[in-house]
């Protein structure tokens, strides 16, 4: 099966794509590389699964809607795992539209795109700090 993989450089993202690779399964790896963790961490995971010969690994956006229609278009997924959001429930105030544009918006963008690209299978899931 082919899978696509939002949230991919996170630890359960990194780790998921592991998973699914070495079980012979075909990978497009989604991540926009956020600061919020740090972003060398990332860039480790990425180096780390990029090992694994059927892995693609994309730096989108999920905000972007037109970035995520291209993607789920284009890569032909049978599954869309969507991990992707701004985690941090504590930032100021300020900066509350990250989450509104990460999990809200890139949420949307990526059910929609999943939905109107007819791929069979979507799964959420988001850990307990978004």
């Amino acid at each position: 099966m082919r899978y696509l993989v939002t949230g991919s450089a996170g630890f359960i993202g990194s780790h998921l794509c592991n998973k699914l690779a070495s079980n012979g399964h075909e990978i497009v790896a989604v991540d926009n590389l956020s600061s919020y963790y740090d972003i060398n961490l990332k860039k480790a995971r990425i180096k780390e699964f990029l090992s694994v010969s059927n892995i693609e690994s994309v730096n989108i956006d999920v905000s972007k809607s037109t970035e995520v229609d291209n993607l789920v278009r284009e890569s032909k997924p049978d599954v869309v795992i969507h991990l992707a959001a701004q985690a941090g429930v504590r930032l100021p105030v300020q900066e509350t539209d990250k989450y509104v544009t990460s999990n809200l918006v890139g949420f949307g963008n990526i059910l929609r795109s999943t939905v109107v690209n007819k791929v069979p299978y979507f799964l959420y899931a988001s850990s307990s700090s978004v």
